[in-house]
């Protein structure tokens, strides 16, 4: 019976546990690393040094993230690696915006470029020298609206899309010498250091001239990975500013860093000419890394309305990260009320297994009782038995003065041996023959 009451008691305690196992199974342990995979927008270079710098002077490992760093290339879409799920953060420029106004889930955790490096290269002896002298050109670009800056600068300046000759950007370093292409779509950061290199004439067409002063490269994620998992954002976020701060700052360390693990096909002297525009785009020590200015995005919104690309009356609820969010005081309260009724439940759940243990045992006590008590009544019967057993067989007795013996030879009064082998008890009286024989005077008296 112990036993049991031992598994009862068992079977109590693991429902309590299971129940707070249930309230708090959304908590991760803290000292395990999350796996993180960022998908870049290019090839290993300096574009995006701050990333390997977080990652190699473990800025990222010292938010408890271990993170692996994708390059991209042809067919390797950061917008839709991320949407996917492919990949938990992504690297572009503002077409995150007219992703995100189109309907899709994005949210912008840092800008890293302030300005956006994208221009339109031409060829110095083009007679190419605005946008409206690509009309009926050869202009190679980027397929889709990665070269959202230029196709905006296009539609601000009256020129349909149709009207150029559309050929698709495949960044070949040949390409960029092929004066049959007007113009090409590249970044400062970038193309024209091989143009000098070859020394090639070339002139840039800038849209911020023409009124299309986007941000540049942005890091971003997900709305589903800013609900699920918001302090990894955060997290995320801080280590990567961290890297950009140290690898703007640690240029030729970087660089050597990348020449060395990251295997890129870009000699030194092109990524230090990399990082040197970059300090034009990036501002370091004018503005604070990674800073995101919600009125800028609301200006280049405000140009994709004028421009047709979308409707009027969008929001940008929800689509800058905030990483110091103000505490929201009902979901607070929400909480601590399901937390308050949770422990009230399983209480009641406690309570109830309590009394229905202490009954259990308050019957299992009754039960070791009866059965006591059954026990030592079935002994009595047992012992009466026998004794009923031996009064019933033969038994020998003297013919003369009436003595009977019992099993081991030895002789006894009748009055000692009923005694003995029964629950019986004697008393002595006369019967009325022997009251006649011996008391004649008291027997006639009776009968008057």
């Amino acid at each position: 019976m112990n036993k049991r009451i031992l598994l009862r008691r068992r079977i109590i305690n693991l429902c309590i546990v299971l129940a707070l196992l249930i309230i708090f199974t959304g908590i991760k342990s803290a000292s395990g690393s999350e796996k993180v995979t960022l998908q870049l927008r290019w090839f290993h270079q300096f574009q995006f040094a701050g990333y390997y710098a977080a990652l190699e002077k473990g800025f990222y490992a010292d938010e408890g993230l271990e993170v692996r760093i994708e390059q991209g290339g042809e067919g390797r879409d950061p917008v839709k690696k991320v949407l996917s799920g492919e990949a938990d953060f992504g690297v572009t420029n503002s077409e995150i915006l007219l992703h995100r106004l189109k309907g899709q889930t994005l949210v912008v955790v840092a800008v890293i470029f302030q300005h956006s490096p994208l221009i339109l290269l031409t060829y110095a002896n083009s007679h190419v020298y605005t946008p409206q002298d690509l009309v009926g050109r050869r202009v190679m670009m980027m397929p889709g609206t990665r070269d959202v800056e230029i196709l905006a600068m296009l539609q601000s300046e009256g020129i349909p899309f149709e009207s150029i000759r559309h050929v698709e950007a495949k960044f070949r370093v040949e390409d960029y010498l092929d004066k049959s292409i007007s113009a090409h779509s590249a970044y400062i950061t970038n193309q024209p250091y091989y143009l000098k290199e070859k020394k090639f004439p070339f002139r840039i067409i800038y849209p911020a001239k023409y009124g299309i002063d986007f941000y540049g490269d942005c890091l971003f994620t997900s709305e589903r990975m800013v609900h699920d998992n918001p302090e990894l954002v955060k997290r995320f976020r801080k280590a990567s500013l961290a890297g950009w701060d140290y690898a703007m700052s640690n240029k030729e360390e970087i660089i050597q860093l990348i020449i060395s693990k990251y295997k890129t096909w870009k000699s030194d002297g092109h990524l230090r000419f990399e990082a040197e525009q970059m300090e034009k785009l990036i501002l370091s020590g004018v503005i604070e890394t990674g800073h995101i200015n919600p009125g800028r995005w609301k200006q280049i919104a405000d140009t994709f309305v004028k421009l047709g690309m979308i409707r009027p009356g969008y929001s940008l609820d929800g689509f800058i990260f905030n990483p110091d969010p103000a505490v929201d005081y009902r979901r607070v309260r929400n909480m601590v009320i399901f937390f308050v009724l949770s422990i009230f439940g399983i209480s009641a759940i406690a309570i109830v297994l309590l009394a229905f243990n202490r009954k259990l045992q308050n019957e299992i006590a009754e039960h070791l009782i009866t059965e006591n008590r059954l026990k030592e009544s079935n002994l009595k019967l047992e012992n009466t038995l026998d004794e009923v057993k031996t009064l019933r067989g033969i038994v020998p007795i003297c013919a003369n003065c009436k003595k009977i013996r019992d099993d081991e030879g030895f002789w006894h009064e009748v009055e000692e041996y009923i005694s003995t082998h029964s629950e019986a008890e004697l008393s002595h009286s006369l019967c009325s023959d022997c009251l006649k024989l011996f008391y004649p005077q008291s027997a006639g008296k009776d009968k008057k």
